[in-house]
């Protein structure tokens, strides 16, 4: 038969079980809520950066309607200079034409 000094230390292990056991199950808790909230954070880092993405998509092509309608826009005025002046425009390019091959005759 057990004796009062035998019985104390059963009933504390007993209780450390219980302790041990309810310790497992929180810290599987806290694992699954810690998980949830990476993927919650990592669900949101990716809607962000969807976010910008889109933003700086719709950015470029501003930009390129911009850079592209800029180009019309000086291609017109180059055409419309040639028309009102043909002598002019010819000599230019007769000039930048001998600028380079006198530049390339040197190598």
């Amino acid at each position: 038969m057990a004796t009062t000094k035998d019985a104390a230390p059963e009933d504390e292990i007993a209780t450390l079980k219980k302790e041990f056991a309810k310790l497992q199950t929180d810290l599987a808790s806290l694992t699954e809520a810690l998980k949830k909230a990476g993927v919650s954070a990592v669900d949101h880092a990716k809607s962000q950066g969807a976010a910008s993405l889109e933003r700086v998509r719709a950015e470029a092509e501003t930009l390129a309607r911009q850079a592209a309608e800029t180009g019309r826009s000086q291609l017109s005025d180059l055409e419309h200079r040639i028309k009102d002046q043909p002598l002019m425009s010819v000599a230019i390019a007769f000039g930048i034409g001998l600028l380079f091959a006198m530049l390339g005759s040197r190598r």
